[in-house]
């Protein structure tokens, strides 16, 4: 795909073909022969679309090579964006092969089948003509950035999950627990879990005022629509147990309860200022932080609009402990790479 070698050639890994220099010698050639409209806009939930605007070669002397790069950018925008239907502008053939390709019986069956479970939706690519494409249409959702308050914050890990109660944004208590989620069938055995460990957090503080989660996976809404977590769990459980879990555990304890993918926890918390200037100890998940929810764009308020107390199933015992703070961990240094058979 890669037009021109990179000039530094990773050690660990020589074969390696930077796609940005693909898509720069496809633009030069878009350029040079006379370019024309190309447009990919991926749509997910609540009809928000996104859209991606370039352009494609006027005379394709390597028509191969234009459709490489474009199935490129479709999958990558399914990835980074995720949604139900692709719409294409832009030359027919390659659009017809974008339709025929992501189908149930194509290469990219596997796109289609995860899209279509994510969004639960069947799947599809629309082709357009320019007065038809669809406009964008993008939204923002910033839960919480709320410190006041009595607060419970977990991130659901593959071998421990974490666990800590904060008062006005400072830890009160913290705790990793070990559990095996993925090898388990039963989603009780991961309801149990979870709601043991926010009893634990509970009683370190008077009351509960808001509780947010971290996991990984695709969590729409606070349902999970796939996570490793749950990769033993039969489907037909998995619909009716798991993916309404954390809407479970919302109900019973009766406060706003916001459960996102943990990467975007981490990218909303670094997000914020108060966070480059105050980082949560190490052991303290970053989506106590987020508990709480809002779609609002505002920055975070230090003055949240109070809320009616509730003790929810984990009522508080004594007066809160003070856990001692850790360091903000320091990356680890890179290790020399070995070398490895292609």
């Amino acid at each position: 795909m890669t037009p021109a070698k990179p000039a530094f050639e990773p050690p660990c890994d020589p074969g390696f073909e930077p796609v940005i220099l693909a898509w720069r010698g496809y633009l030069d050639r878009a350029r040079a022969s006379g370019g024309v409209p190309l447009r990919l806009a991926v749509e997910r939930e609540d009809g928000l679309v996104s859209v991606f605007d370039t352009a494609a070669p006027g005379k394709d002397g390597d028509p191969e090579a234009t459709y490489r790069i474009v199935e490129r950018a479709v999958k990558f925008l399914l990835w980074s964006r995720g949604g139900w239907r692709v719409h294409y502008h832009g030359p027919a053939a390659v659009g017809r092969r974008l339709k025929a390709d992501y189908s149930e019986t194509g290469p990219r069956a596997f796109d289609v089948r995860t899209m279509t479970r994510v969004y639960e939706r069947p799947f599809e690519v629309a082709l357009h003509s320019a007065a038809t494409f669809p406009e964008a249409r993008e939204a923002l959702h910033f839960p919480g950035g709320y410190l006041d308050g009595f607060r419970i914050g977990f991130d659901l890990g593959a071998s421990d999950y974490k666990v800590a109660a904060v008062i006005d944004g400072e830890p009160v208590y913290s705790e990793e627990i070990p559990w095996a989620p993925g090898e388990q069938a039963d989603p009780e055995y991961h309801y149990r879990h979870i709601r043991d460990g926010l009893k634990k957090a509970a009683a370190h503080l008077p009351r509960v005022d808001a509780i947010g989660g971290s996991s990984a996976g695709i969590i729409i809404r606070n349902q999970v629509r796939i996570a490793s977590l749950f990769r033993s769990v039969p489907q037909e459980m998995f619909e009716t147990a798991v993916k309404g879990i954390f809407d479970r555990l919302a109900a019973e304890w009766g406060v706003p309860f916001e459960v996102v993918n943990d990467g975007e926890v981490t990218a909303a918390s670094s997000a914020w200022p108060w966070a480059r200037a105050r980082r949560p100890a190490s052991s303290t998940p970053r989506a106590t932080y987020l508990a709480g929810s809002t779609s609002s764009l505002s920055p975070p308020s230090t003055s949240a609009p109070a809320r009616s107390p509730t003790n929810g199933p984990g009522t508080a015992a004594s007066g809160p402990t003070t856990s001692p703070s850790r360091p903000w961990p320091s990356w680890p240094r890179p290790r020399a790479c070995r070398s490895r058979t292609r």
